[in-house]
């Protein structure tokens, strides 16, 4: 601290740097993990929100197929869409330490 005051400017060494930069490595992998859970917990809520506005607006004489299996056919991917989310959408810069 007496050093930082004579001198008056605080000199960095390379362990230091590389501590501060692996711990900003850390901090910012747990908060993309942390957002990449939220996203994939937002699109299964759409998906099924959708799913449940689309098997309200059906036909009634649709929901007697129902039980014969007939549709869960109508409610397909082709139909109803989900989004998909990555879960490894780092790239290289980010991924290398320096």
């Amino acid at each position: 601290n007496t050093e930082l005051n004579t001198r008056g400017k605080h000199r960095w060494n390379g362990r230091s740097f590389i501590k501060w930069l692996e711990d900003s490595n850390l901090k910012y992998k747990r908060l993309s993990c942390e957002l990449n859970e939220r996203q994939r917990l937002e699109a299964d809520t759409l998906y099924s929100i959708q799913r449940m506005v689309w098997l309200k607006h059906l036909p009634k004489e649709s929901a007697n197929l129902s039980s014969s299996g007939r549709m869960s056919s109508l409610l397909t991917e082709r139909y109803l869409p989900k989004v998909e989310i990555n879960p490894n959408f780092w790239t290289t810069w980010e991924t290398s330490p320096f």
